[in-house]
């Protein structure tokens, strides 16, 4: 059997999702995440934040826009698609 790598990864969105939740700027706990959730009108129990997290869960379009909202990142880096989240610059020049 293969060992999975960053290429073979189906759902790093999970992984990012977490990356984001845990960020010393909003270092949020995954009942605060959903609570966040809640009021940007996306009902999902703590259970689900770990699910998603952990790449059991998938993440629908409209889930990931609001998930990108709450958690203050693009919509691409949470794809994968871009190298920093909103607001984050790189020290290089």
């Amino acid at each position: 059997m293969e060992k999975p790598n960053p290429q073979n990864v189906k759902n790093i969105v999970g992984v990012r999702v977490r990356q984001a939740r845990q960020r010393p700027s909003l270092n949020l706990s995954q009942v605060a995440l959903c609570e966040s959730l809640c009021l940007a009108g996306l009902s999902v129990y703590r259970t689900t934040v770990s699910r998603i997290e952990s790449g059991a869960r998938h993440v629908t379009d409209y889930e990931l826009v609001i998930l990108a909202k709450c958690l203050n990142v693009s919509t691409a880096w949470l794809l994968g698609e871009a190298k920093y989240y909103q607001g984050h610059r790189s020290t290089r020049r």
